[in-house]
């Protein structure tokens, strides 16, 4: 019982961080699409670019 609640909390935690990824990548995707050349200034989305990659990379090496 105490071991399917622990897998239950950690599915929860992988699906968040899966919807949190697809949310900035979409948050992304929209403010680049936004400009005409969005490779100029793209200096707001830097810390999102480089801050999102390796959570996601630790969380998926965790559930591994």
């Amino acid at each position: 019982m105490f071991l399917m609640l622990i897998i239950l909390i950690m599915m929860v935690i992988r699906s968040f961080a899966v919807m949190m990824n697809m949310i900035l990548m979409l948050m992304v995707m929209r403010s680049v699409s936004d400009e005409d050349d969005g490779f100029e200034d793209c200096s707001p989305l830097a810390p999102h670019q480089v801050g999102a990659p390796p959570f996601h990379i630790h969380v998926d090496s965790f559930f591994r």
